[in-house]
């Protein structure tokens, strides 16, 4: 097991993972996994023989022109979490973050990146449709489907139009985007209280006032 109170660099976590049993073969199922992002972090540098931080910053956020958005151990104007209006618990070292956690950005600048997105400015018109295509059950009842990096749905629970979504946090925040990109509707919302609040149900409601439709909240029934 990692050492969570203390720093670890990607090649000493994946020395520690890379024996370790698979839970399912690959293609098998779905199963959100942190230890995969850090993974394919350490192929971005391996790949691209650039640092991760560096490689990031030249091809996403200065191509998207985010100009606010950094990473936990860089950013000197970070918002200081909440848990339910408490100071809490951080029971794990930032650099276990990377590639898993450790971007920081505002909401405007998070709507760069979905602009730079559909305007294919980070990736051409087939990757992005590969990526914003489900391939693997990723909620009960196959409510969702995970393409690359997102959650697919369309189906009651979307109001019948296709929605790209994918939610986050960390101790004291949480995120939650969901594009309906059929409609040209993006909602995005960052908070730094990780209470008992979901960003989820908050964004499907704002939605429901658009699209003039209740809002189905299938979470209640699992």
């Amino acid at each position: 097991m990692v050492d969570n109170k203390n720093e670890h660099s990607p090649n000493e976590i994946i020395e520690q993972i890379k024996n370790k049993e698979l839970e399912f073969k690959p293609g098998e199922k779905y199963a959100y996994s942190n230890s995969n992002y850090l993974l394919l972090g350490s192929i971005i540098q391996s790949v691209s023989g650039q640092n991760y931080q560096d490689y990031v910053k030249e091809n996403i956020f200065e191509k998207a022109d985010m100009k606010s958005s950094g990473f936990l151990n860089s950013t000197a104007d970070y918002a200081f979490g909440y848990e339910n209006m408490e100071k809490p618990t951080r029971n794990f070292h930032d650099s276990l973050t990377f590639a898993a956690g450790d971007i920081t950005s505002t909401v405007s600048d998070m709507e760069k990146y979905n602009q730079a997105i559909n305007n294919h400015v980070l990736l051409s018109e087939e990757a992005t449709a590969k990526m914003q295509t489900g391939y693997m059950k990723s909620a009960p009842f196959g409510a969702a489907k995970y393409g690359y990096g997102w959650h697919v749905i369309d189906n009651k629970i979307s109001f019948n139009h296709k929605m790209i979504q994918h939610a986050g946090g960390l101790a004291g925040h949480k995120a939650e985007f969901a594009r309906f990109i059929d409609d040209d509707l993006t909602i995005i919302i960052l908070t730094n209280n990780q209470g008992k609040t979901k960003l989820g149900t908050i964004s499907r409601e704002i939605a429901s006032i658009v699209f003039g439709k209740r809002f189905f909240n299938w979470q209640k029934f699992i």
